[in-house]
């Protein structure tokens, strides 16, 4: 469509084309091209009518906040800001951020402000109790019982000493010499995570080569057949994959199981008022739908059947 052709108009309020287009590209730009083009294509239209959608809801909230006569203080924006600027990656400015997405501090304020209002708005309609009771949370485990598994995993860090692709013999000799004598340091009783921080070329050096927890299949075969198989706290034997040779730690290994009722209970009890939640607010907002007029260039796809 062309830029200027409206999209869809909400009591008076028109999306354009144009306007959908920059929200998709900034959406898209998270992505830092890592959607393949094939994938892209299927993508598109989906993320375009997200888009659509989105605006249409925002906008009937905006104009009930408006008829409601829904205010914030400028003390609150200033401190919800404020946050924001506290949250940013080191070593990004307020003002580096401010550009990227092409916006001024004025802009951001006026955003945050109308993000309040709509909070505001909904804590007011869309009123609880969205508390689960034992027996929802029970029907719920035993729905979802499957899922209640817990596979076998392990706790690991480790130290890689990184061999390129098309190494000689004798440079794969010095490196398995030098990760020989780091595992000696180590099974002498040097501190891992500094050894690993200093010597590894892992890039969870950075956590004293802390990989997490992990299970089966999710680590290349040796590595993992090494880790499941070492004793917890030991410094095991060099192993070596396709990245290089790796000196390895397991710091807790957990024994396949089931998680209990119990367990599972506030877990399930948040997920349960969540859901609640999320339906009531989608009630609201089809209540604001049918008391507004709504009109579409071309008609929205029919939700999916459940």
């Amino acid at each position: 469509p062309a830029p200027d052709s409206v999209l869809v108009d909400v009591d008076g309020t028109a999306y354009t084309a144009k306007e959908a287009d920059v929200e998709v590209e900034r959406r898209l730009a998270q992505f830092g091209g890592r959607l393949p083009p094939e994938q892209m294509q299927q993508f598109l239209p989906r993320m375009r009518q997200q888009v659509i959608d989105e605006f249409v809801v925002r906008t009937l909230l905006v104009n009930q906040v408006a008829k409601d006569k829904i205010t914030v203080e400028d003390t609150e924006v200033a401190a919800a800001v404020d946050k924001m600027k506290g949250r940013l990656p080191e070593g990004v400015t307020f003002e580096e951020a401010l550009k990227r997405e092409n916006m001024t501090e004025a802009d951001l304020r006026g955003l945050v402000a109308r993000d309040m209002k709509i909070q505001k708005l909904i804590e007011q309609k869309v009123a609880g109790p969205f508390t689960a009771s034992d027996e929802e949370i029970a029907a719920f485990y035993k729905e979802n019982e499957a899922q209640m598994k817990k596979p076998e995993t392990v706790h690991a860090r480790h130290v890689l000493l990184k061999v390129d692709e098309g190494a000689t013999p004798e440079d794969k000799a010095a490196k398995k010499k030098q990760a020989d004598e780091i595992r000696k340091q180590l099974v002498d009783g040097a501190d891992f995570a500094k050894v690993a921080g200093e010597k590894s070329d892992c890039p969870s050096k950075s956590q004293g080569g802390d990989l997490g927890t992990f299970g089966r299949g999710q680590m290349v075969k040796p590595f993992e057949e090494a880790a499941f198989a070492q004793k917890v706290n030991e410094v095991g034997e060099v192993v070596e994959t396709q990245f290089g040779y790796h000196i390895i730690q397991v710091t807790e290994h957990n024994q396949p199981g089931v998680t209990t009722l119990d367990e599972a209970r506030e877990r399930i009890a948040g997920h349960l008022e969540q859901q609640k939640r999320g339906m009531a607010f989608k009630d609201y907002v089809e209540g604001l739908k049918a008391g507004a007029k709504i009109t579409y260039a071309t008609p929205p796809p029919a939700p999916a059947q459940p």
